[in-house]
C-alpha cells in the first residue's frame, strides 16, 4: 500500500547529521591519546633521568643540582598530562553531552585524573612522612 502524500524518510541519515554526531571528536580523542601516553613517556624518560642523576650528583654533600633529575623525569609526562587535560576540557565545554567528543573528553579527563592520583599521591605522602620529626 502506498501513501503518495507521506513525507519521504531516507534510509540512511544525511551526511550533515552524521557529521554533527562526530564533530569535534578529535579533541576528545586527543585527550584520551595524550592521557594514555603519560605512563609510556615516564618509561621513555627513565634512562635520561638516570644519566642526569649520575652527572649532577656529587660524591659528598649537595651541589644544588638535585632538581635536574626530577625536571628531566617529569618533562615529557607532564606535557602529555597537561595536553590531555586541556583537550578534555575543550571537548567537554564545546560539545553537548550526548556527542562522541564529550564522552571522549570525559574519558580523557578521568584517565588523567586517575594517573595523577596514583602517581602524585605516593610522592606527596612520602614528602609529608619524611618531613615529620
Amino acid at each position: 500500500m502506498s501513501f503518495p502524500y507521506a513525507p519521504k524518510v531516507p534510509d540512511n541519515p544525511s551526511p550533515a547529521r552524521k557529521r554533527a554526531a562526530s564533530e569535534g571528536a578529535g579533541e576528545g580523542g586527543a585527550s584520551v591519546v595524550c592521557g594514555a601516553l603519560v605512563l609510556p613517556s615516564m618509561l621513555l624518560t627513565l634512562l635520561p633521568t638516570m644519566l642526569a642523576m649520575l652527572l649532577t650528583r656529587p660524591d659528598t654533600g649537595s651541589n644544588g643540582l638535585e632538581w635536574v633529575a626530577a625536571a628531566v623525569f617529569w618533562s615529557l609526562p607532564s606535557l602529555f598530562g597537561v595536553l590531555a587535560a586541556l583537550f578534555g576540557i575543550l571537548a567537554v565545554r564545546r560539545h553537548q553531552r550526548d556527542t562522541a567528543a564529550w564522552s571522549a573528553g570525559v574519558a580523557g579527563l578521568s584517565l588523567v585524573g586517575t594517573e595523577a592520583a596514583f602517581i602524585l599521591l605516593p610522592g606527596v605522602i612520602h614528602v609529608v612522612v619524611t618531613a615529620l620529626p
